[in-house]
């Protein structure tokens, strides 16, 4: 980083899970911002309502029966498992030629905090 640059506070909310990990990794046209991809995040409150409580899909992860985040449950959470060790599929958040890459390690502890508090809408 440079010095003028501030690092980002990896502030486990919602909000900030949306600003710092899915805008800049996820809801990028050829990705999550796509209308053919089973997971769709165009905004801030389409992709909270895409992700709690919704069931994994996609004939690789949907027989997991898996929901994209179980409140309270990083563990249990496609979501995480999908930055961590996913148990279907890549890894996310997929580079170009099909490489997956990884976050942050922060940013993975950011969603994990968040879902164990129960993925509020904060």
């Amino acid at each position: 980083m440079g010095a003028d640059e501030v690092a980002p506070p990896y502030a486990p909310t919602y909000a900030a899970i949306y600003d710092q990990v899915l805008l800049p990794n996820c809801a990028l046209v050829f990705c999550h911002a796509g209308t053919g991809d089973y997971l769709v995040i165009t905004n801030k409150d389409d992709g909270y309502a895409a992700l709690v409580n919704q069931p994994a899909q996609g004939p690789e992860c949907a027989p997991t029966g898996l929901k994209r985040v179980e409140p309270g449950h990083p563990e249990a959470s496609l979501f995480y498992l999908k930055v961590t060790n996913p148990p279907c599929g890549s890894k996310m958040p997929l580079l170009y030629a099909d490489a997956s890459g990884s976050l942050d390690p922060r940013q993975i502890d950011q969603i994990g905090q968040w879902i164990d508090a129960g993925a509020p809408n904060n």
